[in-house]
């Protein structure tokens, strides 16, 4: 989402942005069919809102319960930034996880919300706010 940091695992989304709107390419490690399960910035921040009011301890994935492959978010930039796309895929990293999708079936159960925002939608609004910044 807007504002995201370029550390952690969800980084991608704002490196991918920064070189993008950079005009620079993206580097890929692998063949970018590895899958992450990436949840908008906004959607976290309504789960962690509602669990502000929750009883207890309680583990829950805040997820959208869907593997998206980086091919897939690099197709979803190339809609949004298509004449600054290039990328170049390169060896594995050693120690990165090829899939990754979490369940947020407590999600829904104990806090009783779902992710909203799709993929395209939420690349969309933060590469073209980092735009704006000038990032």
């Amino acid at each position: 989402g807007e504002r995201q940091g370029e550390g952690g695992e969800g980084g991608v989304v704002s490196i991918f942005c920064k070189l993008l709107a950079a005009g620079k390419a993206v580097t890929v490690y692998g063949n970018g069919e590895q899958t992450r399960d990436f949840v908008y910035a906004g959607d976290v921040a309504a789960a962690i809102k509602a669990g502000l009011a929750a009883r207890g301890y309680q583990t829950i994935n805040v997820s959208t319960e869907h593997e998206t492959s980086v091919n897939q978010l690099l197709g979803a930039f190339a809609e949004v930034a298509a004449d600054k796309l290039e990328v170049r895929y390169a060896e594995p990293r050693q120690g990165d996880i090829f899939r990754s999708a979490l369940s947020n079936a407590r999600l829904k159960e104990i806090l009783s919300v779902t992710p909203q925002m799709q993929l395209k939608e939420g690349i969309q609004k933060t590469y073209h706010d980092y735009v704006k910044r000038g990032k």
